[in-house]
């Protein structure tokens, strides 16, 4: 019977005699195997010294070696890349036309006409010099400098008038308005007349009350007697007007005393009320 290896990861604790297969355990910490083997022991992994500008990319496993890689800065110069040397720096002049990588260096190259740098680093490609303006070329550009342009002066002398003419038309357009609005509050405030809304109490007499004097100024035939009122019970009353002799009716003597007499018919008196004479505060204007 063939004997087999161990896989990767592990190593031979007992070897194979003929009749049985190797006994295989898996490496042991800061130990590894990356593929088959018949090994005794596991292999040790690396340390990735920062003295040789190491640092580490991936940690050791069982079936995998500890990964190193280069600082920043710096490149591996070897295949196992156990050492890193510095990367170069584009001196001004030159620019890098392939930037460093983890196992490659800058490579710089010659600015062309018409281009330059002025840094020294390992990345900064060479830039193209400022185009000018005709005429505003003040100094022309170097593999080491830009050109230098003369500085664009922006004309600025029409900006105040036009200021000051914005500010002329605002102010008489507001001037404008405020004097409509004066004029149309004026219109309305004269073409407004005031609204009479009286009206004419109703009047509990049944003539339309008249002042005293006019009253004289009419003829007796021409009053319109007073319309009694008169409460009855068995017997009719008769109402009579006091009459002092003349022609028109007068005023009592005290407006507080109404103008009525009081008549009994039969046994039960039965007072009978004619309406009086308007009172001082009844007349109209008054």
């Amino acid at each position: 019977m063939g004997c087999e290896d161990c896989p990767k990861g592990t190593y031979v604790w007992n070897p194979c005699d003929g009749e049985r297969q190797a006994e295989c355990v898996p490496c042991a910490n800061d130990s590894y195997t990356e593929w088959r083997n018949t090994l005794r022991t596991c292999l040790p992994c690396k340390h990735c010294p920062d003295i040789n500008h190491l640092e580490v990319e991936q940690r050791c496993r069982a079936d995998k070696d500890t990964q190193c890689r280069c600082m920043k800065g710096f490149y591996c110069s070897d295949r196992e890349c156990e050492r890193c040397s510095r990367v170069k720096s584009c001196v001004p002049g030159t620019g890098a036309v392939e930037k460093p990588t983890a196992r490659s260096d800058t490579v710089c190259t010659a600015c062309e006409p018409g281009f330059f740098n002025n840094q020294t680093d390992a990345e900064t490609p060479c830039r193209a010099h400022t185009r000018c303006e005709a005429g505003r070329l003040v100094k022309a550009g170097t593999p080491v400098s830009d050109a230098v342009c003369e500085p664009h002066v922006c004309n600025t002398h029409w900006l105040l008038p036009a200021s000051l003419l914005t500010l002329a038309v605002v102010i008489v357009f507001v001037f404008v308005v405020f004097i409509v609005w004066m004029v149309k509050c004026r219109s309305k405030s004269s073409g407004r007349s005031p609204k009479l809304d009286r009206e004419h109490p109703v009047l509990t007499p049944d003539i339309i009350l008249q002042h005293p004097s006019e009253l004289h100024n009419q003829d007796y035939a021409a009053c319109v007697p007073l319309t009694p009122t008169v409460y009855t019970a068995a017997n009719d009353c008769t109402c009579e007007y006091e009459n002092d002799g003349s022609s028109l009716p007068t005023m009592p003597a005290s407006l507080e005393q109404p103008i009525f007499k009081t008549r009994y018919c039969g046994d039960d008196p039965a007072p009978s009320c004619c309406q009086s004479e308007p009172q001082e505060d009844e007349w109209p204007g008054s």
